[in-house]
């Protein structure tokens, strides 16, 4: 690839984050704008929410999906079930540094359980 090509690359690259941080700019000065204006006894509606943010902490569970220290657990379940298929499939190429691809999941899943049970309260 010729120079021109890597910098057409870093451009794409440096306006993609650019324009990500001049949202994220953006959704910060509302939310301060909107906290200043409470500070100074206004009444409104509350800003959109930033997805950068998490979950909303009031918000009740969605259906279908485990509260608290359960959630811990169903991903770890999950992961150690996806790194322990990795491994067995990548453990047909024989044993080599590919295993890794498996390995790491599996103990990042098994970590996350041995996490979930010393968590547990009686």
């Amino acid at each position: 690839m010729s120079a021109v090509g890597y910098v057409a690359w870093a451009l794409v690259v440096a306006l993609a984050l650019g324009y990500a941080a001049y949202t994220r700019n953006l959704r910060y000065l509302e939310r301060r704008a909107y906290y200043e204006a409470l500070a100074r006894g206004a009444v409104m509606a509350p800003p959109p929410r930033d997805p950068w943010d998490g979950p909303d902490p009031a918000a009740p569970p969605a259906v279908g999906q485990p509260a608290g220290p359960r959630r811990r657990l169903l991903a770890g379940m999950i992961t150690a079930a996806v790194g322990a298929a990795l491994l067995l499939g990548l453990l047909t190429l024989g044993v080599g540094p590919w295993l890794l691809g498996g390995l790491v999941p599996l103990f990042v899943g098994l970590a996350l359980i041995f996490f979930w049970l010393l968590d547990r309260r009686p």
